[in-house]
């Protein structure tokens, strides 16, 4: 399974997409340059329709030291609503869901986030932060804790970022975020 790194409330999300990644077709990726197997180039594709993940930065995983390279860019994340519905092993009751998609915990994106949140919780009272395993074989074990929004950190998003997530058992960690 993965790792899911959530936010719930009982608004709606806005959407945040990364600057650093869109999806492109054929023929944007032949103008700028980028390398197209021949077999995708030789397929029945329509070249103009968006197909292709396109990066401005690389992302390097060092598997010796389990670190990933990114170019460390503030805003390298997103924020994208999903319906909880949509998928097993979401236990929040908030009907509201939006996924936060990062390579990994910075300073910069940290603070981003929290000006996301800050801004969310100008119109809710509270909203839920969750970092879980999905995994449909047992009942989770839950870890909460609670913040107010002038409590929320960077260090708290940085432990939440790099809690253990252990299967055995199973544990969901959710930290909750009040307005006041």
């Amino acid at each position: 399974m993965s790792s899911l790194f959530f936010l719930a409330s009982d608004i709606p999300f806005k959407k945040l997409l990364n600057p650093h990644e869109k999806v492109i077709s054929i023929n944007e990726a032949l103008t700028l340059g980028v390398e197209i197997p021949d077999y995708a180039l030789n397929m029945d594709l329509d070249r103009d329709k968006p197909i292709l993940l396109y990066m401005d930065r690389e992302i390097k995983y060092h598997p010796d030291t389990n670190k990933i390279e990114d170019g460390n860019f503030d805003d390298d994340f997103s924020i994208r609503p999903f319906s909880p519905e949509n998928v097993f092993g979401i236990h929040t009751e908030k009907p509201y869901c939006a996924k936060l998609e990062w390579h990994r915990y910075t300073e910069g994106r940290a603070e981003n986030i929290i000006a996301y949140i800050r801004e969310h919780l100008q119109n809710a009272n509270e909203l839920e932060l969750w970092h879980i395993w999905l995994d449909d074989a047992e009942t989770p074990v839950f870890k909460r804790k609670s913040y107010r929004l002038s409590e929320l950190t960077t260090t708290v998003l940085k432990e939440l970022e790099g809690v253990p997530l252990t299967t055995d058992p199973l544990v969901h960690y959710c930290y909750t975020i009040k307005q006041k």
